[in-house]
C-alpha cells in the first residue's frame, strides 16, 4: 500500500510539472498592455504593501498572469484587482511558514517576486520569522518547482554588523536565499518614499498637531539617498523581463543624497508649516518608541525605527545599481511636493506652491 503512494504521488508531481511547463511557455500575444499576454505568470508575496501595489501594476500593464498571495482581509485586496485584466489576476491566501502551501502558489509561475518585509515585529513573526526563515521557504519552493527566476527584496544598510536587528535579519535572509536559489536577483533599495510610505506622511502628518519637531543630533550627522517608490517598480519590471539579472545584486538609490535635517525642513515647506526642530538624545527618543511598541494598533515609531533614522546611506559606485537596469531614478524634489500638497495648509497662506524654495543636496 506505501508503495502503490507512493507511486501515486511521484506520477502527480510530475503530471504537475508538465501542465506547469506548459503554462510557463505560454507564447506572447497582442500589441502589449493589460489585455495582452506578456507570456510571464508572476507569483508576487507581499503585495498588499506599500510597495507591492505598484509591482502588481506594472506585472498588470504588461498583461502578464499575476498570482497574489495574502494573509489580510479579503477586502484588504480589492484595490489590486483593477490592475490586470479581466481573470488574469489569482488571490489565494497562505501562511508564510507553510511550505506545501508556497509551492501550490508558484508551481505555475516562471517568476517570483518576494516584497514580504515589516517595519516592527509582532507576536505572531519576528523579524527573523518574516526576513529570513520565510525568505528561505519561498526560495526553496522555487527551487523545488522549478522556477525559472526569483526576485528578492533585501534593504541598502543590510549588513552582520548594523545596530539595527531589521538591517541584521535582512542580511541574513540574502544570504540564505542566495544559498538556495543562487540565481535569484536581490533588490537592496533605500528609503522609499510615495504617496503612502512611511517618511513623508509621518512627518507630513505630524506636521498639523505638533509645534516642535524632535530630531536626534538635529539630523544634521545622517544623510539619506531616498528613492522614488515609481522607480522601484521599474526596477523590478527589468528583473522579471531581462535573464542578465540573474544571479546579480542591485543597490537601488535616488540621484542625490540630502541631510536627513533637510528633507524634513523641506516637508515642513511644502506643506506650509513652521518647521521648529529641536535635539533630542536617542536615548529619550527611545523611550517614546518603547511606549509606542505597547500600543496594539500600528506602530509609526518603534526603537528599530529610531535606530534607523540615525544610520546614513552612502552611493556604491563599485556595485550594480539602478542604472545598470536602465531606469533613471528620480529627483526627490521632483515629485514630493506632489504627495505632500494634500496636507498643505493654506489659511492666511499667499505663496504660490512653486515658490516653496530648493531642497539642498548634501557635500559629497
Amino acid at each position: 500500500m506505501a508503495a502503490l503512494l507512493t507511486v501515486s504521488r511521484c506520477c502527480r508531481r510530475s503530471q504537475i510539472r508538465r501542465f506547469s511547463t506548459a503554462l510557463r511557455g505560454l507564447e506572447r500575444a497582442g500589441p502589449g498592455g493589460r489585455s495582452s499576454v506578456s507570456g510571464l505568470t508572476v507569483t508576487i508575496f507581499g503585495a498588499t504593501g506599500f510597495v507591492g501595489r505598484y509591482v502588481v501594476n506594472r506585472m498588470g500593464r504588461m498583461g502578464s498572469q499575476i498570482v497574489l498571495p495574502f494573509r489580510c482581509d479579503e477586502h484588504d485586496t480589492r484595490h489590486l484587482r483593477v490592475m490586470g485584466d479581466l481573470g488574469q489576476i489569482y488571490f489565494r491566501p497562505y501562511h508564510l511558514l507553510d511550505i506545501d502551501r508556497i509551492r501550490d502558489l508558484v508551481k505555475y509561475s516562471n517568476v517570483v517576486v518576494n516584497l514580504v518585509g515589516r517595519d516592527y515585529e509582532t507576536s505572531n513573526f519576528s523579524y527573523y520569522d518574516l526576513h529570513v526563515l520565510g525568505a528561505a521557504r519561498i526560495a526553496q519552493a522555487c527551487k523545488d518547482m522549478e522556477v525559472e527566476r526569483l526576485v528578492h527584496f533585501s534593504a541598502y544598510n543590510a549588513s552582520y554588523s548594523s545596530p539595527s536587528p531589521f538591517m541584521v535579519s535582512k542580511k541574513q535572509g540574502e544570504d540564505t536565499v542566495r544559498e538556495i536559489f543562487p540565481d535569484v536577483t536581490i533588490l537592496k533599495p533605500s528609503d522609499i518614499y510615495g504617496l503612502e510610505d512611511r517618511f513623508l506622511m509621518y512627518y507630513a502628518g505630524i506636521s498639523k498637531y505638533i509645534k516642535i519637531v524632535p530630531l536626534i543630533k538635529m539630523g544634521k550627522h545622517v544623510h539619506k539617498i531616498p528613492i522614488f517608490v515609481s522607480d522601484v517598480a521599474s526596477a523590478v519590471e527589468k528583473c522579471v523581463v531581462d535573464r542578465d539579472t540573474m544571479g546579480r545584486t542591485y543597490y537601488l538609490c535616488g540621484p542625490e543624497k540630502y541631510l536627513y535635517y533637510d528633507l524634513v525642513d523641506y516637508i515642513f515647506r511644502c506643506v506650509n508649516r513652521p518647521f521648529r526642530p529641536f535635539s533630542i538624545p536617542q536615548s529619550i527618543f527611545n523611550i517614546f518608541g518603547l511606549m509606542n511598541e505597547l500600543w496594539p494598533f500600528y506602530r509609526y515609531v518603534t526603537r528599530d525605527k529610531i535606530t534607523r533614522m540615525t544610520l546614513s546611506e552612502d552611493f556604491h559606485t563599485d556595485k550594480l545599481g539602478i542604472k545598470d537596469l536602465g531606469v533613471e531614478a528620480t529627483k526627490f524634489s521632483d515629485v514630493a511636493v506632489r504627495f505632500l500638497r494634500h496636507y498643505r495648509k493654506f489659511e492666511g497662506s499667499v505663496d504660490p506652491i512653486d515658490e516653496i524654495g530648493p531642497l539642498h543636496k548634501a557635500k559629497a
